[in-house]
């Protein structure tokens, strides 16, 4: 794959033609090189467990299926690998309390707390209204 590089650049910088066969070998030494660079990006388009995003989608897709423990063990991962920590505690929180695990659940308001009163206190409001 180089080589067909170098010698496209070469030859378009000495101003050589290349004819059919070259153009033909060039192409398919192309060909996979394109293939594989199109595989990693679909593969890293729905796969790509560093990221903190990817384990965050992992974490709602398991929360809106009701699978609470599943969801926390996902925000974890999303939080190690860099994920804003206060939405990680909020969400956290949101989880536990859904799952019926209220202490667990003001542990985590309190650490959004640390982080952030105000957004701690209208999470409190927002629990309060669903309460009712």
């Amino acid at each position: 794959m180089t080589w067909s590089l170098c010698a496209v650049v070469l030859a378009i910088a000495i101003g050589i033609q290349i004819d059919g066969g070259d153009q033909a070998a060039i192409r398919w030494g192309w060909q996979p090189a394109i293939g594989a660079l199109l595989m990693s990006a679909a593969l890293v388009s729905v796969w790509a467990p560093w990221s903190p995003t990817w384990n965050a989608a992992r974490a709602l897709t398991a929360y809106h299926r009701g699978d609470y423990r599943s969801a926390a063990h996902w925000l974890d991962r999303s939080l190690r690998r860099g994920a804003n920590a206060a939405w990680i505690a909020e969400t956290k929180a949101m989880v536990h309390w859904q799952a019926g695990e209220r202490n667990e659940a003001r542990a985590e308001i309190d650490a959004l707390r640390r982080i952030d009163a105000k957004r701690a206190d209208r999470f409190e409001r927002q629990l309060r209204g669903v309460e009712k």
